[in-house]
């Protein structure tokens, strides 16, 4: 995401961007953008205020198992973006390979669907789960 903000700026004057949460340090060049907000870490308790406040979470990880965050940001009504990677696609449609397809994806958000958490709720999950251990 980082690499992608200036070109992304450069087609849409009005983005902003919001990094919440722990990692590496974001290049001085873009952290230094009027358009760029880091918050650092914030209490998973403060997290779907963020989700409900953002018009799409982007998560570019290259490697991910699973993508609880995605899961989280799609129950707070949060179109979701990710790196097709790990279980991402069994999460999203909303995937890109390469920074060219986030670009052009990002210049494109408000068409974005926000997929149906359903499946992710307790009320499915319990079930399902169950029924798997019941097997052993």
């Amino acid at each position: 995401l980082e690499q992608v903000i200036p070109e992304l700026l450069d087609r849409r004057s009005d983005l902003q961007f919001v990094f919440a949460g722990g990692g590496r340090d974001l290049d001085a060049s873009v952290a230094a953008s009027p358009h760029v907000t880091v918050v650092g870490r914030v209490s998973p308790a403060e997290m779907p205020t963020y989700y409900r406040a953002a018009n799409t979470l982007v998560h570019p990880s290259l490697t991910e198992s699973f993508g609880r965050v995605l899961v989280e940001a799609l129950l707070c009504g949060t179109p979701v973006v990710a790196r097709r990677a790990g279980e991402l696609p069994s999460i999203t449609s909303n995937l890109f390979s390469t920074s060219e397809e986030l670009t052009d994806t990002l210049c494109q958000l408000e068409e974005l669907p926000v997929d149906d958490p359903s499946r992710f709720t307790p009320e499915e999950l319990m079930p399902r789960y169950a029924a798997f251990f019941e097997q052993f």
